[in-house]
């Protein structure tokens, strides 16, 4: 009976674990992935109100991204990602995955930013969903992306290995599966990375 109560209480943990969520691990930024946050330096404090993460699938056909942002509890949230164009500044001309707060989970969806406009793309090319969540206090989209994704009506950007482009980071209040202006919570990075 000793033994069956602590095998009662590591399953009631494991489950706790799931139900909890697990953070994005910002630990491996700079060695096993690529991380850009908000504010500025934040992966090396682990103290991010936003957070992107991406490295190459096992596979290596693939990106896999993850973006988090702290929501105050509030469901109705987005942070979005993207991967601005080479010789473009700002917003510039940007291909976007957003992760936008619509309910009992989260939504993702690809938008493109056009100057300093922001457009939802119809469907999600080259994109799969691997999971969503709200978790204490976060909003949670981990997705992979084929690295070439073919499109006549967007630039979706050729990701593979070699390439180098700015990446974008924004969040803030969502309405009605829509993102709101992010006002001052946004960054572009000031240099191309992998």
């Amino acid at each position: 009976i000793k033994n069956m109560a602590g095998f009662q209480l590591l399953i009631l943990g494991c489950i706790m674990a799931y139900i909890q969520g697990a953070a994005i691990d910002i630990s491996t930024c700079g060695t096993t992935k690529t991380c850009f946050g908000l504010p500025a330096g934040c992966d090396q404090s682990g103290n991010c109100n936003a957070v992107a993460t991406w490295a190459a699938t096992a596979t290596g056909n693939k990106i896999a991204f993850e973006l988090s942002a702290k929501t105050s509890g509030s469901i109705n949230y987005y942070v979005a990602f993207g991967i601005l164009e080479p010789g473009q500044s700002g917003m510039g001309n940007a291909i976007v995955i957003d992760c936008i707060g619509t309910g009992s989970q989260p939504v993702v969806s690809y938008s493109y930013n056009r100057g300093q406009t922001n457009q939802a793309v119809t469907g999600t090319p080259g994109l799969t969903v691997t999971s969503t969540e709200y978790a204490n206090g976060e909003i949670r989209c981990f997705v992979e992306r084929d690295q070439v994704v073919s499109s006549n009506a967007t630039n979706f950007l050729d990701l593979s290995a070699g390439k180098s482009y700015k990446p974008l980071l924004a969040h803030g209040s969502a309405s009605g599966g829509k993102k709101s202006y992010h006002l001052n919570n946004r960054a572009v990075a000031s240099s191309a990375t992998d």
